[in-house]
């Protein structure tokens, strides 16, 4: 880093798991639109489509449907991921815990509801997912 430059734990915490997400997120992308048939690329340039409205038009939809169920793994895993930050100083769940814990000298139960907050979040995008999942009709063939 550049001298004089200071970043938060937060920040620096943020910057790290953004990144990490984001490469993992670019290669469900990246196979959603790869997972795309040539022959409906060919089609849509028949019909006169510029590359940009093919993109946004045809591939794009389609390689949705295909990538969201990864991408709705990796935001229920970038949730599970933030406990990490506890190691960098970032207050957040875990650390949390580990505080309470020090104070009350009784893990299991600190720990126990900590487990269970992460199971409700985790439970919730997944429910949320399999709906938008259901509305776009993500594998279903036609």
């Amino acid at each position: 880093m550049p001298e004089g430059v200071e970043l938060s734990d937060f920040t620096c915490a943020a910057i790290a798991l953004s990144l990490n997400v984001g490469a993992y997120n670019t290669e469900c992308v990246r196979a959603g639109i790869l997972a795309v048939p040539h022959g409906q690329i060919e089609a849509a340039r028949a019909l006169g489509l510029t590359p940009l409205q093919t993109f946004i038009d045809v591939i794009l939809p389609q390689s949705m449907r295909v990538a969201l169920p990864a991408l709705a793994n990796n935001l229920a895993s970038l949730v599970k991921d933030s406990s990490l930050a506890y190691a960098i100083s970032v207050v957040e769940l875990t650390m949390v815990g580990y505080r309470v814990q020090a104070e009350s000298y009784q893990p299991i139960p600190v720990f126990v509801t900590i487990a269970a907050i992460y199971l409700i979040l985790t439970t919730a995008f997944t429910t949320l997912t399999a709906a938008l999942e259901a509305q776009l009709d993500v594998g279903q063939k036609r």
